[in-house]
């Protein structure tokens, strides 16, 4: 019989067989309809994306999010002044911010142009997200509310996070 490691491909499966090692039988039989039950319940495609979900997918999922995310911020801040006012009471930032924000979107966006995103369009989204950890961990210290600091403080780990995975999904250097 072959040895080779096969996929994990029914979970269920594979925790009842080792509940069937470890007890006997009884306990696995309850678990398989139980498991089998809420398993059944998940739509087939969500299984058939995990399986098939490459780094590239994961790249260009990334990258959708922090597009997204990007211009909703720039929407938001643009359209609705009291959302910048715990950061900027005077409002005086809310222009540039709403432009970096769009900017921020729009550099993203362009990352999703293609099927497999470059090395360098995800080293420049990093970048830009290291850019605006930066812009962050300044604005910080003159933040005069817990309000303000907070979503000064969420935004920068939010960015540092995602420009994490970006800078993680890169494809290795073509050699050569």
């Amino acid at each position: 019989m072959d040895e080779t490691p096969q996929p994990l491909l029914n979970p269920c499966a594979d925790a009842c067989g080792a509940l069937d090692q470890l007890y006997g039988g009884w306990p696995a039989r309850r678990a398989r309809l139980s498991l089998g039950t809420m398993i059944g319940r998940i739509p087939s495609w969500t299984n058939r994306w995990r399986q098939e979900m490459t780094r590239a997918d994961a790249a260009r999922l990334i990258l959708a999010a922090d597009a997204l995310g990007c211009g909703a911020a720039a929407a938001a801040v643009g359209l609705v002044p009291a959302v910048l006012r715990p950061v900027d009471r005077s409002l005086r930032a809310r222009g540039p911010v709403t432009l970096a924000l769009a900017a921020t979107s729009l550099v993203m966006a362009f990352g999703l142009r293609a099927n497999q995103p470059s090395r360098r369009q995800l080293t420049t989204a990093a970048s830009v997200n290291a850019a605006w950890v930066g812009s962050c961990l300044v604005a910080l210290p003159r933040q005069r509310n817990r309000v303000g600091a907070a979503l000064v403080v969420s935004t920068a780990l939010l960015d540092a996070a995602v420009g994490g995975v970006q800078w993680f999904l890169r494809p290795e250097r073509q050699s050569g």
